[in-house]
């Protein structure tokens, strides 16, 4: 009787034993990674990763992606991982190309467009490629704006309550969207400006999510004239604003945390009601007697194709009405003399690195200031750069990449000099790369892996040479 019920109990736990194996490769087990590939195993969820339409948020679990009768899989980094089956994208993309509402804007991307929750079509030209499903199109959104078409009404983090005092919709439910914005019959009320009058709120090229987050007006149905645009009310209060111009206009004054205090102590205006635009700046009438320069007397502050909002954070000024001229110069008076070793901070030329000493810095014989937040502290001298950065043109090593900044540039200690084209702008000092690259191939160590681009490469503050083959083309330089 014992050895029979000996029997029975082996015979039960192999069979369970079996049970549970085979719910692990079903992926049915609890706690695992693998109960994250059930609602894919159950559902039309096939094709390609890239091309999965968002169903959910960044973070999203699978057990909200399943309350939403979505498709979850998580095991590819980089795309969606909470996505509408093929079946419900055929069901609900089946949209006519005249019936369409445009999710984007000229030129975005499918994946861009995907990430929106949104469908795309480009088979049918000069119609709209990024479109709302049929299922959004249905659904109430609140106050009638459709999330990606929100304007914004507040900043990052506001209550509901402050957005109520606004007299403007709140709506938390979806992240990445402005969850205070203005409601449909405000937008059709403040956004109904002659492409003629209209007040640039943007730079070309900027996407309808940018504009709106400043909480712009965008409208690219009329080409040759202004996108994004200040609405109705703001096209005359931007110029009355606190200070005078548009906070996207500002010209800094102080840096990133400075306070009331030591903004006033420079005699100029702040205001920290909105996030992402400077806080202590010059008032306009400081912008008018500072930035009348004549075309030709202007000093360059940055480099081609700095965008204005870039250099008015320098503390520049920016004027792009002159072709041909420097669209971001140095105010009237202010010269290189004025900043410690005579060399602007914008272009101070990195002689250190991050938490450097002044002690350390001075036994390098580099000049040093730490008394402005976002620049290099530990830097050339004038006369050192001079000396450094004479390098005929044919003979300059690059030390970036095509398109590359010279803040960037001046941060790897190499030098920039835009001012011939067809060459190289950003470049190693004289003697610098041939002393740090001229390493024997069989002695180079790989410092990325095989098919590197030299742009990676320079980016690591390393050496490129594809001269040798079945050698390692980027590696390290040798500093000793």
């Amino acid at each position: 009787m014992a050895a029979l019920k000996l029997y029975l109990l082996a015979t039960l736990l192999i069979l369970l034993g079996a049970q549970t194996l085979a719910c692990e490769e079903d992926g049915i087990t609890h706690g695992g990674s693998t109960e994250e590939l059930v609602v894919s195993d159950v559902k039309d969820c096939g094709g390609s990763p890239q091309l999965r339409r968002n169903c959910g948020y960044p973070g999203i679990s699978s057990a909200d992606c399943t309350k939403r009768d979505c498709c979850y899989d998580a095991r590819i980094p980089e795309v969606n991982w909470c996505f509408y089956s093929q079946a419900e994208d055929q069901a609900q993309c089946a949209v006519s190309p005249s019936e369409r509402i445009d999710c984007g804007y000229p030129g975005i991307s499918a994946k861009d467009c995907y990430h929106r929750g949104c469908c795309f079509n480009s088979s049918v030209p000069g119609v709209k490629w990024c479109f709302y499903s049929q299922e959004q199109m249905n659904d109430h959104y609140p106050c009638g704006v459709f999330p990606y078409k929100r304007r914004n009404c507040g900043y990052p983090g506001i209550s509901s309550s402050e957005c109520a005092k606004k007299s403007c919709c709140f709506d938390p439910s979806i992240p990445g969207v402005n969850w205070c914005f203005y409601s449909q019959t405000q937008d059709k009320a403040q956004c109904a400006v002659e492409p003629a009058d209209r007040k640039d709120c943007g730079y070309p090229g900027i996407s309808d999510t940018e504009c709106y987050s400043r909480g712009c007006c965008f409208n690219a149905s009329v080409a040759g004239v202004k996108w994004c645009f200040y609405p109705k009310k703001e096209s005359t209060d931007a110029v009355v604003n606190q200070c005078g111009g548009s906070p996207y206009q500002r010209r800094n004054c102080g840096y990133p945390g400075i306070s009331s205090s030591e903004c006033a102590k420079r005699n100029c205006c702040f205001n920290s009601t909105i996030p992402g635009v400077n806080w202590c700046f010059y008032t306009q009438t400081q912008n008018q007697a500072q930035c009348s320069v004549n075309p030709s007397d202007r000093s360059d502050c940055g480099y081609p194709g700095i965008s204005s909002t870039e250099c008015l954070n320098r503390g520049c000024c920016f004027n792009s009405s002159v072709p041909g001229v420097k669209w971001c110069f140095y105010p009237k008076g202010q010269t290189n003399e004025q900043f410690k070793c005579g060399v602007d901070p914008y272009k101070r030329r990195d002689c250190g690195y991050p938490g450097i000493s002044s002690s350390e810095c001075f036994k390098r014989n580099c000049c040093f200031d730490s008394s402005i937040p976002g620049v290099n502290w530990c830097f050339f001298s004038q006369e050192q750069d001079k000396a450094h950065c004479v390098v005929n043109a044919t003979d300059r090593k690059d030390c970036g990449y095509p398109g590359i900044s010279d803040t960037e540039c001046y941060s790897r200690g190499c030098c920039f000099n835009s001012s011939e084209p067809g060459t190289k702008w950003c470049y190693y000092p004289n003697g610098q790369y041939k002393a740090q690259c001229s390493v024997s191939p069989s002695d180079r160590k790989a410092c990325g892996y095989p098919g590197i681009s030299d742009a990676e490469c320079y980016s690591q503050g390393c050496c490129y040479n594809s001269s040798d083959p079945g050698t390692a083309w980027c590696y390290y330089p040798n500093r000793e």
